[in-house]
């Protein structure tokens, strides 16, 4: 398990000098895409994004059917279209998880993406046939995998998220059931989700403590500094003081690391 910037950079090293000996040695390059892929976790680049994704194209070229190859290049393109708001490049990311499901339609961890991708897609564009989409793909998962936590809790995000667009609050009770029984299942791996959720839905102090149980039982987010700066489920306490001390406490602790 790669752990910091110095072994990342010495994989790639390692993939190029390989692939400047065979350069269509598909096993090589699909790693190289894997690497840069999971490097994106600690440094969520447009250009690291954009690397994988050639190696993933140019690996699909000689295995267009490879269910991985298709799995993680879906999920590559996910991120970047995320990290770019590109409307594009989350659709281009659902034809990849469509042709997995074309092949295996109880994919779990390509439902799961395709999901997001989906959520995504109607959160960045207030479309309620994406959020429709989303609502499908949850369902699905949840006949297969009925106690799924990070599937519960993100269902009920984007449940929610559907009921404040389109003004249906017949939706808040199947959304507030599906998180209280993430909640009941596995609290710890909940307090996140269940923070943006309370913070969509104006309530401060359910979000506080969420969150606040999140950063004490150390599940926030990768990267938590960056990721609360920037996710726009939590604009409604972002103002409050204890998220801006939260902030703090979460940026002094990134750079105390990056020097230690």
């Amino acid at each position: 398990l790669l752990k910091n910037n110095d072994e990342f950079q010495k994989s790639f090293d390692i993939y190029v000098q390989a692939l400047n000996i065979k350069n269509d040695h598909v096993g090589c390059t699909v790693n190289y895409g894997n690497a840069l892929l999971a490097f994106t976790q600690q440094e969520k680049s447009v250009s690291i994004f954009t690397k994988a994704n050639i190696q993933y194209e140019k690996a699909l070229k000689i295995e267009p059917d490879d269910i991985n190859i298709l799995g993680n290049y879906g999920i590559s393109l996910q991120g970047l279209g995320i990290l770019k708001q590109d409307e594009i490049l989350l659709n281009n990311s659902c034809k990849q998880f469509e042709k997995i499901l074309d092949i295996e339609p109880d994919h779990v961890m390509t439902l799961r993406y395709y999901a997001i991708s989906f959520s995504q897609l109607a959160q960045l564009k207030q479309n309620v046939s994406f959020f429709k989409a989303a609502c499908m793909q949850y369902e699905k998962l949840l006949e297969i995998q009925p106690d799924h936590v990070n599937t519960l809790s993100n269902y009920a995000v984007t449940l929610l998220k559907y009921s404040i667009l389109n003004s249906e609050t017949s939706l808040n009770s199947r959304a507030n059931s599906i998180l209280e029984k993430s909640l009941l299942l596995n609290a710890n791996e909940t307090y996140y989700n269940a923070s943006c959720y309370y913070a969509l839905s104006n309530n401060t102090k359910s979000a506080q403590n969420y969150l606040l149980e999140a950063e004490k039982n150390f599940t926030l987010p990768i990267n938590s500094f960056k990721h609360l700066s920037d996710d726009e489920d939590l604009n409604n306490v972002r103002h409050e003081q204890w998220f801006i001390d939260l902030l703090e406490r979460l940026k002094e602790k990134e750079q105390n690391n990056k020097a230690a």
